[in-house]
C-alpha cells in the first residue's frame, strides 16, 4: 500500500480517534494498541521510544498490508504520536473508571 493511502489513513484515524469514535484495545505488549475491525486489525506502536510505526493487517490479522513509520522530525510523526497518545489515554481512562466502579460496588 502506498504512503500516501496509509498517511490517508492516519489522518482518518486521528479525526476519528479525538473524536472517541474508536475502540482502541490493549495488547500483551507494553506500547502497543490496536484496532480491530471486520477484514483486519489496525495497530499503533511506540518502539525504543522513538519509532513511531502504523500497520494495517489483512482479514487474517497477520498479514502486513501497509505500514507508516516515522522517528522524530520526520513526516507524520507528530501525527502518529497523536493516534498514539489518543489510544493510550482513552484506554488508562477506561481502567481507572473500571476501578472506580469497582471499588464503589464494594
Amino acid at each position: 500500500m502506498s504512503k500516501d493511502m496509509m498517511a490517508e489513513l492516519a489522518a482518518e484515524l486521528l479525526r476519528k480517534s479525538q473524536l472517541g469514535k474508536l475502540e482502541w484495545e490493549t495488547t500483551p505488549f507494553n506500547d502497543l494498541y490496536q484496532l480491530v475491525f471486520p477484514g483486519g486489525r489496525i495497530a499503533i506502536s511506540l518502539e525504543r521510544g522513538i519509532l513511531i510505526s502504523l500497520r494495517l493487517y489483512g482479514q487474517d490479522g497477520v498479514s502486513l498490508a501497509g505500514q507508516l513509520s516515522a522517528q522524530p522530525d520526520g513526516p507524520h510523526y507528530e501525527q502518529l504520536m497523536e493516534i498514539f497518545e489518543t489510544a493510550r489515554e482513552r484506554l488508562s481512562r477506561e481502567a481507572v473508571s473500571k476501578a472506580l466502579d469497582f471499588l464503589n460496588s464494594r
